[in-house]
């Protein structure tokens, strides 16, 4: 007996991100903080650059305040290392941005498996509709992604939001952050650009130099179970952009 007890705990100490498929139990005395259930996500007239850099123009600044802040782990600890993120939408495609602060004493692991590298996880479902998919991204600093299937979306729903996806990642020169941007489409995630206001909405990043996975919504030892609390709130669709070609005098309104 004694010999298995040890065998077990060494097994729980080489644990660094907590895999999604083996959750921890969540403690149920624990619930998310208020404040966390909704984010708002303004509209933007113009597209955002690609390029892993978060530039405050584009960003809302970087204003901490209008951050979704990531300041708990998966299993209801404070995070000792918090991440921020942003998100805005244009007519057509939604934007994600990610800082994330990592241990500057371990080198960023940069391999595309989850739950043993650096790497970030959205998961998006049809807000009040909770027999629809989840559409789970995960997204690395080898600006590599994957969708799996663990939502219950279709091989052919997965293909086409895989051409409809696009990241960016950085890694900051003093190695102590890095950065992602996504290009999801709208459609992609079965929403209507013009119609579709609230989308159920977690967003995880797993740090394995620190050994935690800090995510908005810790209500679930999976993260990308969405729990229909965790709602971003979608600005309506902009109107499109008139562009003015010298010369010409623009059209009439009707």
């Amino acid at each position: 007996m004694k010999q298995a007890l040890s065998f077990l705990a060494l097994l729980l100490l080489a644990v660094g991100c907590a895999a999604p498929n083996s959750p921890a139990p969540v403690r149920a005395a624990t619930l998310p903080l208020p404040g966390r259930d909704r984010y708002p996500v303004p509209a933007v007239d113009r597209p955002i650059s690609l390029d892993g850099r978060l530039d405050p123009d584009e960003w809302l600044g970087l204003n901490p305040a209008a951050a979704m802040t990531l300041n708990a782990s998966h299993d209801l600890e404070p995070a000792r290392q918090p991440s921020q993120v942003w998100i805005t939408r244009d007519r057509l495609w939604l934007y994600v941005a990610v800082h994330s602060q990592i241990n500057p004493d371990q080198p960023l692991r940069k391999d595309s498996v989850w739950g043993e590298n650096d790497g970030v996880e959205l998961a998006f479902q049809a807000a009040g509709d909770p027999e629809a998919p989840v559409y789970i991204l995960r997204g690395y600093p080898s600006m590599r992604f994957q969708i799996p299937s663990l939502g219950g979306a279709k091989p052919k729903e997965i293909e086409r939001l895989s051409e409809n996806t696009a990241i960016r990642a950085k890694l900051h020169p003093r190695g102590t952050s890095w950065t992602i941007e996504w290009k999801i489409s709208l459609r992609a995630l079965g929403l209507d650009p013009a119609g579709s206001r609230q989308v159920a909405f977690n967003a995880t990043v797993c740090k394995p130099g620190s050994g935690e996975m800090v995510t908005w919504r810790p209500a679930t030892a999976e993260t990308w179970r969405l729990d229909g609390k965790g709602i971003l709130e979608l600005a309506p669709q902009p109107a499109p952009r008139r562009v003015m070609v010298p010369g010409l005098a623009p059209a009439p309104e009707r």
